[in-house]
């Protein structure tokens, strides 16, 4: 399982590895970055912590690619 501390991807393409798995690491990173948002929301009564997230469009073509 890659992940901090681990081979860049480059560097493990090099030695032949064909799939990098990331385990729960992509969601738990998602989590964190919804509480940062949430803290930020209410600590400082703005919205400016999901500013330039990904709007719906973008994230349903992400998704409908096969």
């Amino acid at each position: 399982m890659a992940g901090p501390g681990a081979p860049a991807p480059s560097a493990l393409a090099s030695l032949g590895v064909a799939r990098i798995s990331l385990g729960p690491q992509l969601a738990s990173a998602a989590y964190a970055a919804a509480r940062r948002a949430t803290v930020s929301l209410l600590e400082s009564d703005s919205y400016d912590a999901v500013e330039g997230g990904i709007d719906f469009a973008t994230m349903q073509t992400l998704l409908d690619r096969p």
